[in-house]
């Protein structure tokens, strides 16, 4: 028992309780009998939820359905602005905290990183997606305009957003170290490619020689096995005509693993702002989007000149095509179109 206790104080730093002793440690869990609060005269009983043999392993709690213990959690998380969850790991033989995830618990903060998570693909506010694990995926693609919305916060806001920014700021610095120097290199490692693929950004993919810009949907990563090399999936959407209706086309492309940096423009597809010549491409692309928008549907024509009319006998034959003046609307229909003409390409992309 006597070594039990040493090997406790030994791992208190005096530094955290620079005016606290051991014995005034030990009086502040057991006060003094004047203190002590009188017992009631019943039992009670507690759970330990655990099944291994060692005490240390024991989870004790009132409740004997861990649901009910969850949800007095719950409740108690209630008035605080930020939860930080931490679960308990062995590592080199010792016990040890790691952090399980970082929640924003407070309505005005939720009402903030909804705004800062507007348009990320993967952000559902309906899914408890301000519970966040590490490596943190969604702060460090929006962590540019965290910064730049928190410039407009009430004060009230600013002091819940100060306290989940001092939790999150040490565990991504790293992240976004690597992603300032993958803007000033243009490289990045296999290992790294998540750092910039950001869900609802804008990709950029070429096909047939043709560029195509798409909308990132979800990115997943597979770790391979003895006959399969590690590689993600993106799944992307665009906006296409296939000839009855114009929708979102989803689709994927894989990325297998590579070795050492690679040039992210080498890559099949990879994000919009990496693009040379950025603001030429986008300007190109509008207008490839003006001529696909005029393209598609049916369009209503004034037509004048001639038209040239059919006419049949009555066994259903062609007997002569008579020439007529017009000066009329006429409805072009880009779905007949498609129907009637030799090659009947699925999508316009593709013509």
């Amino acid at each position: 028992m006597q070594h039990d206790e040493e090997e406790f104080w030994g791992q208190i730093k005096p530094s955290a309780m620079p005016n606290l002793t051991q014995y005034d440690f030990v009086e502040a869990i057991h006060p003094a009998k004047g203190d002590e609060v009188e017992s009631k005269c019943d039992t009670v009983t507690f759970y330990n939820h655990s099944t291994h043999p060692s005490p240390r392993r024991a989870k004790w709690s009132e409740f004997e359905d861990l649901v009910a213990e969850e949800r007095r959690i719950k409740e108690l998380g209630k008035g605080y602005a930020v939860i930080i969850r931490r679960s308990k790991i062995e590592r080199n033989g010792y016990d040890a905290w790691e952090t399980h995830s970082i929640e924003a618990q407070s309505p005005r903060l939720r009402k903030f990183l909804d705004e800062v998570f507007s348009g990320y693909v993967s952000w559902y506010p309906d899914a408890m997606p301000y519970a966040v694990a590490p490596p943190f995926k969604p702060y460090v693609h929006r962590w540019e305009k965290l910064l730049e919305l928190a410039q407009q916060l009430d004060p009230k806001t600013a002091d819940e957003l100060k306290l989940l920014r001092g939790e999150l700021e040490q565990p991504i610095s790293s992240y976004l170290s690597i992603l300032g120097r993958i803007r000033t290199t243009g490289t990045v490692t296999f290992r790294d490619l998540w750092i910039i693929l950001a869900p609802g950004c804008l990709m950029v993919s070429s096909k047939g020689g043709n560029i195509y810009v798409s909308t990132l949907v979800k990115v997943d990563f597979f770790k391979g096995d003895q006959q399969n090399p590690p590689y993600y999936t993106i799944k992307l959407a665009r906006v296409d005509w296939n000839g009855s209706y114009c929708g979102l086309e989803v689709y994927e492309e894989v990325i297998n693993k590579y070795d050492d940096d690679s040039f992210i423009t080498k890559l099949q597809t990879y994000p919009l702002e990496f693009t040379p010549e950025a603001m030429k491409t986008k300007e190109m692309l509008r207008e490839r989007g003006r001529k696909f928008e005029s393209l598609r549907g049916f369009h209503i024509k004034t037509c004048t000149g001639k038209k040239y009319v059919r006419h049949y006998n009555m066994s259903g034959d062609c007997i002569a095509e008579v020439e007529k003046p017009v000066s009329q609307r006429r409805c072009q229909n880009g779905r007949a179109m498609t129907r009637l003409t030799t090659r009947n390409h699925r999508f316009l992309g593709a013509s």
